[in-house]
């Protein structure tokens, strides 16, 4: 018979594995798990509400929650060692490595975390220097997303007539670049045709803003997360 210890170790053992398991599964959720997840009306924050949706919620909540640490664990790991292992933290190349880690770290993270990233950008008397230079870019040299997505957005808000009756299809079109992208959204320099008094001539050089896709879903949850784990630290 195994002693106790041992038995023990043979439950034990399984059991962490599952769980550790279906951890990491919830940490890899699907692109869209947070579509249409929006907690309160655009334009009115309301942390109250925010609670009470997110608490019928666990299941989402874990997964971005999960998400966000193992986004973030490999660059918590790397300054930890930095410090108190390699002795490094204040070599110049380490911190230049960092800095543009952080700035890989805080796009994957998304419009939240970018917007952090563009106050911490001019903020060098609080983060190092480097720092301070490679989160400059996030002012507006964010990865954007597609302007097939742009479009579509641009239509579902207008409709499709009042949209063609502004921006016919070969002045916006799918293979066109923004000319600006940040946290929020991201903008289009385009020319508008339309024979109307909001316009000074019959053709003008406009500049068109699009939010990017569930903004509110995304950053209302991670905002919900923030307030509900900033207490622990």
């Amino acid at each position: 018979q195994l002693p106790p210890i041992a038995q023990a170790l043979v439950v034990a053992v399984p059991f962490v594995g599952t769980l550790f398991a279906i951890l990491v599964k919830l940490s890899y959720p699907p692109e869209d798990f947070r579509d249409d997840e929006e907690p309160y009306v655009r334009g009115f924050y309301d942390p109250d509400k925010a609670k009470a949706y997110y608490k019928k919620r666990p299941l989402l909540v874990m997964q971005r929650s999960l998400q966000l640490f193992r986004l973030s664990n490999r660059f918590l790991l790397q300054l930890f060692l930095d410090k108190n292992v390699f002795k490094r933290d204040k070599d110049p190349k380490i911190i230049e490595q960092r800095a543009a880690d952080l700035l890989e770290l805080i796009t994957r993270l998304g419009p939240t975390a970018i917007k952090v990233g563009q106050a911490l950008s001019v903020r060098s008397d609080i983060i190092p220097a480097e720092y301070a230079k490679a989160l400059s870019s996030l002012q507006d040299q964010v990865p954007p997303f597609a302007t097939s997505e742009a479009i579509k957005i641009l239509k579902e808000q207008w409709g499709a007539s009042k949209f063609n009756a502004v921006l016919s299809t070969d002045r916006l079109t799918s293979a066109m670049k923004p000319v600006a992208s940040a946290s929020i959204g991201q903008v289009y320099k385009v020319d508008v045709l339309r024979g109307s008094a909001a316009f000074s001539s019959s053709k003008n050089t406009v500049a068109i803003k699009v939010q990017r896709p569930n903004i509110l879903a995304e950053i209302a949850l991670d905002l919900y997360i923030v307030r509900e784990f900033a207490p622990f630290y």
